[in-house]
């Protein structure tokens, strides 16, 4: 089975700058796609403009900063409604049913052959990219420091949420502690140690797959949406993060 046609978007896109850079970027969360054989996956219109759809801004600072510090962004187009490019095969968020109180009806009933042109066609290639990227990155003893852009929403449910940003990490912390220790040179940021929630090794794929598993240095980075809802929040946090990005990768390859 077929899912994408011609006239659906590619699942990733790969963003290079000739500036010689450390940091492969990568944006799980960063498209609203849907393709076309789905329809809106019996979804109302509202939905699309939520977090539950996409991480909202999350795109647009990757791709500032990816441009500010000279290097590779690696980002997915379609929706995680669709499937959750940062999620495990066997995860029950892979393909959400319900997402935060919403049904998501064209999830329902897939059979496995539904399920695998998902993973197929949307999910293996955006990982593919980022495994051949780390892997020529390898065989040219390029140091690297894998970093993924995310979103988070300020309320969920009746959890208000006070970090401005999120700071996260798996096995290795190392790298993520460098910075959270930078980002805490700002008295007024609240920074969520390992919030607003951690990288849970069962269900999350990219960190522990492409980070822990390369044994690469890496950090998660949530950023609260309402702080970077327009696009010079965006690039205002983007240049805020080159910089930190920049004194951490000194500081971590000074005591390597």
């Amino acid at each position: 089975m077929l899912l994408r046609s011609l006239v659906d978007p590619v699942p990733v896109v790969v963003e290079r700058c000739e500036g010689v850079s450390p940091f492969v970027f990568v944006c799980e969360h960063a498209g609203l796609a849907v393709p076309r054989a789905l329809g809106n996956l019996g979804l109302a219109d509202d939905v699309w403009t939520q977090h539950i759809a996409s991480d909202l801004g999350a795109k647009q600072v990757a791709r500032c900063l990816a441009r500010d510090l000279g290097s590779t962004l690696i980002y997915q187009q379609y929706s995680r409604l669709v499937i959750d490019c940062n999620r495990t095969h066997i995860a029950d968020s892979l393909i959400p049913k319900v997402i935060h109180g919403t049904k998501v009806s064209g999830n329902n009933e897939l059979d496995p052959t539904e399920r695998m042109a998902r993973l197929d066609e949307i999910h293996a290639p955006f990982h593919k990219e980022i495994e051949q990227e780390l892997e020529i990155r390898r065989i040219q003893n390029t140091p690297t420091i894998l970093a993924s852009i995310h979103s988070f929403t300020p309320k969920l449910g009746n959890e208000e949420r006070p970090w401005h940003i999120g700071v996260q990490y798996a096995q290795n912390s190392v790298f993520a502690d460098i910075v959270m220790n930078i980002l805490r040179e700002d008295v007024k940021l609240c920074i969520g140690d390992n919030q607003p929630w951690p990288v849970n090794e069962t269900d999350d794929y990219t960190i522990p797959m492409h980070g822990d598993g390369r044994n690469l240095p890496y950090v998660m980075i949530e950023i609260r949406q309402d702080l970077i809802a327009t696009e010079g929040a965006q690039k205002s946090w983007a240049k805020k993060l080159a910089i930190v990005f920049e004194r951490a990768s000194k500081e971590y390859y000074s005591h390597a």
